[in-house]
């Protein structure tokens, strides 16, 4: 089995190597205000409505990836293998998901078990049922034959979804390959991730497959 490093958002965890991730700008969609029209007695007027609002049910990340092997007594470098190549990227709620055990969630109802751990409903637009509507996604060697989602971007990363079995928030794990391309801002990158949220925040873990 691959080789998986961890590496935890904004705080170390002990695992085969060390590692830290740094969070960089958080924005947020900002939709147009209303505008007003004119409304006089006698008129039938045609008026074209739209409207675009941020989802409160999901979090992006995007970024880049680096590491190596290390030998060593602590935090003192005996020998570096520096230039490693990661396949992929994984997310979850759980600090120690067990990867090897990972099976894709493709099924409705278990993605209504997903919405239902995260406090969503899995009847809204934006619910992980209603969003997740891929059927064939892989993410590494830890995630196959998976329901998925790919945000906007030239890179085209798809974020798949598994799980250990019990379909809650200790057991998803969700991943996507890395590979150098275009984001949805336009930077080269090596990734990009959706990641569901509860409405006061969730924290997640980030792992690397090499």
């Amino acid at each position: 089995m691959a080789a998986v490093l961890v590496v935890a958002l904004g705080a170390f965890v002990v695992a085969n190597q060390d590692a830290q991730s740094t969070a960089g700008a958080t924005g947020q969609y900002t939709a147009p205000a209303a505008n007003a029209i004119a409304a006089e007695g006698g008129n039938v007027t045609e008026n074209t409505v739209e409207s675009n609002a941020s989802t409160t049910k999901w979090q992006g990340f995007w970024g880049n990836v680096s590491g190596s092997l290390r030998l060593g007594d602590g935090s003192a470098i005996f020998y570096d293998w520096s230039g490693v190549t990661f396949q992929a990227i994984y997310a979850s709620p759980a600090v120690a998901p067990s990867f090897g055990s990972l099976s894709g969630v493709d099924a409705a109802l278990d993605l209504e078990a997903l919405d239902t751990a995260f406090g969503l409903t899995s009847a809204d637009a934006d619910s992980i049922a209603s969003t997740m509507t891929g059927d064939t996604c892989v993410a590494g060697t830890e995630i196959t034959a998976a329901a998925g989602v790919t945000p906007n971007g030239a890179g085209a990363w798809e974020t798949c979804v598994g799980d250990s079995g019990a379909l809650g928030l200790g057991s998803v794990v969700f991943g996507t390959n890395i590979a150098s391309g275009e984001g949805y801002n336009g930077d080269t990158i090596d990734y990009q991730i959706m990641v569901p949220a509860q409405g006061a925040g969730t924290d997640y873990y980030f792992f690397l497959e090499i």
